[in-house]
């Protein structure tokens, strides 16, 4: 842009006397070496560099000169008044045109301020619009929106615009874009943001793709280091924050971050997303707080949907300084729902990952550990809230084919075990199928870990599964309310009727701690599928279990479930079985209360008599369990003819029976006739001969 030198229409120039300075001269120059500069007639001349003149000016009679005098803006000049003689009457050195906003001081005030100038102050901050953005969501303002990116340290767009882009937005190093109350489109297979320098702060904005539905490689903002060659390390990024930000329709990741470190994503809203709500990949200390993800469809690659509301993660590769795991990441306050596919909230062989005060809802899993190439260490799931309720079935989620699995997990490999992870105060409602193994809390080849003071309310089939390759884990003061069943009959069938607070689904267990647990049946005259077993020890081999401090209540069942070989379970161990008297027109019952501990059975018998039609007389209804390995001998009071006997028992090692006989007579018979039966009495045998 052009400005007079002098002023308009023409300067005029006067002696001392008032006079016009005829023939004089004004030479304009060039302050730094005084040579001649070039001068326009007219701004159009100046703006395009025509016309110009150069050398000294003679005024007219009138003391003027012939043309008006322009200079380019932003130079400087300098001005030489001399009268017809030649005498210099004035110079003036420096003269700025323009906007002299660079020359103009501007100081915050208060202690520390520093002098800048106006200009540089102004140009801190620059809109979109300066770049000749037009914001109204028709125009493709693509250009201008990455030119302000690129020339600016700081961007800040105009309320209310909407930026229409047709390619990705590329954001350097050292940025602060802050989109408040602004919105920014785009169609095509894109993100719409990508940075790969470190310092970027992104706050507000909505971002929106064209749809939901799984595409790869769209979505909204895409932040990454650089992974380089085979055994090297990454090149993190550092200090990413990402604020305040909306996401609706992308068709992968709404936000994705990888190897960076200090990363930061907070109260972001994203919706409707094709496969991730938020992604970090070896990510190394940060957090992710206080978003919103709501609805993520699923990729359809694997032919299950597989679809994540906030991941924590890395590369699955044996490559692991190439690849390394996300470590020292927090993840809290965030809500995820509607993901009927997959997770809700997961971490993939992360170490000190930490799930706090977030809430899950509808989703088929809530909050997972799990391992990829790395086992998950030393990471915590607490005061989590886990709803669900979704219907057992989704067609779409192949092969299990159901929405309602587990709340939290921690699963690792047989050779990666997870290792010091916690599962603690944390609530769920339903979640675990009941297809395969599904329960509310699920733990699989883990070590060293703990699963405490959660409470789990109608869960499918289990409140808790501590499944294959578990090692010194602790479970305490866990609550199972109503754990529930639809039966094998439903559709699709559950794999059991019977309902149990916690399951020790298989073998290889070493050092487990089972205390202080509840599990309660809230409504005693609900009798199908509700709150049959507190603890159900089926396949026993390989196990040891400590228990002590249970509380079971109006469970419909009893205590115990207990099959195979319980040697290596201590503690307070209660079975409740009906004992059915052989050798009568109508044989007697009774409640038989047992424990075990270690190699060691109790059992506690009620009184049990009839009226005898037989000599012999045997128990039956004894769980297997009680089978000791050889037969074992006690003696016990019996009832025959209304008069108290000695009488022998006789723990049979081929079959869960007992028999019993007159001990006074080498365990001879009783009569056929007349009363006959067993009194109250306790007995305790080994189960194991050595």
């Amino acid at each position: 842009m052009a400005f007079s030198i002098l002023g308009t229409p023409k300067p005029a120039f006067f002696d001392s006397n008032g006079s016009p300075l005829a023939s004089g001269t004004l030479s304009v120059l060039e302050p730094s070496d005084d040579s001649n500069k070039t001068y326009y007639p007219t701004a159009d001349d100046a703006d395009a560099a025509t016309n110009g003149a150069i050398g000294d000016i003679t005024l007219d009679s009138r003391g003027e000169t012939p043309t008006a005098l322009f200079g380019v803006s932003g130079e400087d000049y300098k001005l030489v008044l001399k009268d017809s003689t030649g005498t210099t009457l004035w110079t003036v050195d420096d003269i700025y045109l323009g906007n002299t906003s660079n020359r103009v001081v501007y100081n915050q005030g208060g202690t520390g301020a520093v002098d800048t100038t106006v200009e540089a102050k102004l140009r801190e901050v620059v809109t979109p619009e300066d770049y000749g953005a037009v914001g109204d969501g028709v125009a493709d303002d693509t250009a201008e929106l990455q030119a302000a990116i690129t020339a600016n340290s700081v961007v800040i767009g105009v309320r209310g615009s909407t930026y229409k882009i047709s390619s990705t937005i590329t954001i350097p190093a050292n940025r602060i874009i802050d989109l408040t109350d602004c919105d920014v489109t785009f169609t095509g297979t894109i993100y719409a943001f990508t940075a790969s320098g470190s310092n970027l702060t992104f706050t507000g904005g909505t971002i929106t793709g064209p749809s939901g539905s799984y595409t790869a490689s769209q979505g909204g903002i895409y932040v990454s280091g650089t992974v380089n060659g085979a055994t090297v390390a990454p090149t993190f990024l550092d200090a990413i924050k990402i604020r305040n930000v909306s996401v609706d329709l992308v068709g992968a990741e709404a936000i994705r971050i990888e190897y960076c470190t200090n990363a930061e994503v907070d109260g972001c809203k994203l919706t409707n997303c094709g496969y991730f709500g938020i992604s970090y990949i070896s990510v190394v200390g940060g957090s992710i707080r206080n978003n919103i993800v709501d609805t993520v469809a699923g990729e359809t690659g694997s032919g299950e949907l597989n679809a994540y509301g906030i991941s924590v993660s890395n590369v699955t590769d044996a490559d692991t300084v190439r690849y390394p795991r996300s470590e020292d990441v927090e993840v809290t306050g965030n809500i995820v729902r509607n993901i009927p596919t997959w997770h809700g909230l997961t971490c993939k062989g992360g170490s000190n990952v930490r799930f706090i005060n977030n809430s899950t809802h509808d989703c088929r899993r809530g909050v997972v550990l799990s391992y990829t190439n790395f086992p998950a260490i030393d990471c915590c799931i607490s005061h989590n809230v886990c709803k669900n309720t979704l219907a057992r079935t989704n067609t779409a989620a192949t092969p299990d084919a159901n929405q309602q699995s587990e709340a939290f997990w921690d699963v690792g490999s047989a050779s990666l075990k997870n290792t010091n992870n916690r599962i603690e105060h944390n609530t769920a409602y339903q979640h675990g199928a009941g297809i395969g193994r599904s329960a509310a809390i699920f733990i699989e080849y883990a070590e060293n870990g703990v699963c405490a003071h959660n409470t789990l309310l109608e869960p499918w089939l289990a409140g808790v599964i501590v499944s294959t390759g578990v090692d010194n884990y602790v479970i305490d003061s866990n609550t199972v309310i109503d754990a529930k069943s639809e039966g094998t009959g439903a559709t699709p069938a559950m794999s059991s009727n019977v309902t149990r607070g916690i399951d020790f689904a298989s073998t290889d267990m070493d050092n487990l701690t089972v205390t202080n647990n509840t599990i309660v049946k809230r409504d005693a005259t609900v009798s199908t599928y509700v709150g049959d077993f507190g603890m159900l020890i089926n396949n026993t081999a390989l196990k040891s279990i400590f228990f002590d401090g249970n509380n079971y209540s109006r469970l419909g069942t009893g205590k115990f479930s207990i099959g195979g070989d319980v040697t290596g379970l201590t503690g307070e161990i209660e079975y409740e079985f009906t004992g059915t008297l052989t050798g009568y027109a109508t044989p007697p019952t009774g409640s038989v209360k047992s424990s075990v501990n270690g190699n060691l059975v109790t059992m506690h018998f009620p009184q049990i008599s009839g009226t005898s039609n037989a000599t012999g007389l045997t128990m039956t209804g004894l769980p297997a369990w009680t089978t000791p390995e050889s037969d074992r001998v006690c003696i016990m009071t019996g009832l025959e003819n209304s008069g108290a006997v000695l009488i022998v028992a006789t723990i049979n090692s081929g079959s869960a029976t007992i028999t019993f006989g007159h001990s006074t007579a080498n365990n001879t018979t009783f009569t056929a006739s007349g009363g006959k039966g067993i009194y109250a009495t306790t007995i305790t045998y080994l189960l194991k001969d050595n």
